[in-house]
C-alpha cells in the first residue's frame, strides 16, 4: 500500500529564511525519493513556532488528515518548521503516532526510531526553542533602540507622541499634559477608576472620543514623558 504524505509548512513573521516555496520543494523532493504520494499541503502563514496547537489551524488540519489516511506520514521541511517549543513538538508526535503515522523531516535529520534519533529530535527541539528566544530578544532590543531614538515602531502610536512623515516621534503637548495630570493623580493615591472619574467630570478628551476607562487611564499614566 502506498504511503500518503501530508505536508505541513509554517512561515512565521519572525524568521523568513525558509520560505513557503522552498519548504514545499524540499518536501516534494523528499516524498519522491521516499516513494510517498503527497496528498495534502497545509500552510500556517505568519505563525510563530512557539504557539500551541489551538492557535495553528493548518497544523490541526494536517493532523486530521494524517489520522484519516492509512498509512501516512506528516512531513516538514525541517524540524524547526514543526515547532519551536519542545512541548508542542512532543504533542504532535504523540498525536500522529497514536493514529499509526510518523513525523518525518525532509532534511532526513532524526527520522529514525532508534535511541540516537530520539535524542537528536529532542536536541533539535531544544535548539529551535533557544533560537526562538534569541529572535524574541533581538526583536525587543531593536524596538527598544528605535524607541530611544524616538522612531515609530509600528502599530498604534504611543500616547503622548505624534509621528511625522519621516517616521520620527514628536511630543504631543496636549496628550503629554494629560499624562502628567494622570501621574500626579496616581502619585496622590488615586486608583485608575478614580482617575477615570476625575477625567470624566473634567471632560478631559480621549484620543478617539470614546469614554475613559481604567485600562485607558493605566496606559496614559504609564506612557513615556517627553
Amino acid at each position: 500500500m502506498n504511503t500518503a504524505a501530508i505536508a505541513y509548512i509554517r512561515v512565521s513573521t519572525e524568521d523568513q529564511k525558509l520560505g513557503m516555496e522552498a519548504q514545499l520543494k524540499a518536501i516534494e523532493r523528499y516524498c519522491k525519493a521516499s516513494g510517498y504520494t503527497l496528498n495534502g499541503v497545509h500552510t500556517d502563514h505568519g505563525v510563530s513556532g512557539g504557539l500551541e496547537l489551538d492557535k495553528r489551524p493548518a497544523l490541526q488540519d494536517a493532523l486530521d488528515q494524517v489520522a484519516k489516511e492509512k498509512p501516512s506520514v506528516l512531513v516538514v521541511a525541517k524540524r524547526c518548521r514543526l515547532a519551536r517549543d519542545g512541548y508542542v513538538a512532543a504533542m504532535v508526535h504523540r498525536l500522529v503516532e497514536r493514529t499509526g503515522g510518523k513525523v518525518e523531516c525532509a532534511d532526513g535529520v532524526g527520522n529514525g526510531d532508534g535511541a540516537e534519533d530520539k535524542l537528536m529530535r529532542g536536541m533539535l527541539d531544544l535548539f529551535a526553542e533557544y533560537e526562538r528566544e534569541l529572535i524574541r530578544g533581538r526583536t525587543r532590543a531593536a524596538l527598544a533602540a528605535k524607541r530611544r531614538k524616538k522612531e515609530y515602531t509600528g502599530g498604534a502610536r504611543r500616547w503622548g507622541w505624534d509621528v511625522d512623515e519621516n517616521g520620527k516621534e514628536t511630543p504631543n503637548k496636549e496628550e503629554q499634559d494629560i499624562a502628567l495630570r494622570a501621574r500626579e493623580l496616581r502619585a496622590d493615591g488615586k486608583s485608575y477608576r478614580a482617575i477615570v472619574r476625575v477625567f470624566t467630570s473634567q471632560r478631559v478628551p480621549t484620543r478617539d472620543g470614546r469614554p475613559w476607562n481604567a485600562m485607558r487611564a493605566r496606559t496614559v499614566t504609564r506612557s513615556e514623558a517627553a
